[in-house]
């Protein structure tokens, strides 16, 4: 398979060295531009990235459902869930704007309509789910999913950097935990690509329903 020659895997990962060094070239930007000491803004350049790299991952998933029948309902679950994290991130507008609160029922209301169409085909969704936990994508996403939602938030814990710093800065501490917040959107970003193109280009088929 093409995705799987030597040739293409070392220019993939040649391609992540470069995306993981401009992200932190961007950090070092955002930092100097948007971090205030007296006033950590929401809506700083690592906020829209966050967002952006968000948006492709949708847009990878949904792509690896239109190209694989089979695997449709898995990655409408997934797509669910990233719509619902995307709501997450811009929790600051909806409480702003409209209703503090709102994005988590929007949030629970997209999550639960995503997972209700995809059980509808239970037996296809299980079997997604298996090759999906089978391939190597998974791994990459599962290492994104703990470096954003379990390193992060311990990370920018405000007690800890009380701990470590003699002169205390509220604004390292949310620039640090969005910096890491980014880093596992990027790795969440790989694993669906990679993910992607093993269903774009694989040519198995799934053994029960044999659609591709």
């Amino acid at each position: 398979m093409i995705t799987d020659s030597i040739l293409s895997v070392i220019l993939r990962f040649l391609v992540y060295v470069f995306f993981i060094l401009g992200i932190t070239q961007l950090l070092f930007i955002d930092t100097a531009v948007s971090y205030n000491p007296d006033d950590v803004q929401e809506a700083t350049l690592t906020e829209w990235l966050q967002l952006t790299f968000l948006a492709i991952i949708l847009f990878f998933f949904y792509r690896a459902g239109k190209a694989s029948r089979g695997k449709k309902p898995m990655t409408t679950l997934l797509m669910g869930v990233t719509l619902g994290v995307m709501i997450r991130e811009v929790d600051w507008f909806f409480d702003t704007y409209i209703s503090e609160g709102v994005w988590q029922v929007l949030t629970a209301g997209v999550v639960l309509i995503f997972t209700f169409m995809a059980i509808r085909e239970r037996e296809l969704l299980l079997n997604g789910i298996r090759e999906f936990i089978n391939h190597p994508s998974f791994g990459i996403v599962l290492c994104g999913f703990l470096t954003t939602f379990v390193f992060a938030p311990v990370l920018g814990n405000l007690n800890f950097w009380r701990t470590v710093m003699d002169g205390y800065l509220r604004s390292i501490a949310e620039g640090a935990e969005e910096g890491v917040e980014l880093l596992g959107y990027s790795f969440i970003l790989i694993g669906a690509f990679e993910f992607f193109l093993k269903v774009k280009y694989s040519r198995y088929k799934i053994t029960s329903y044999n659609m591709k």
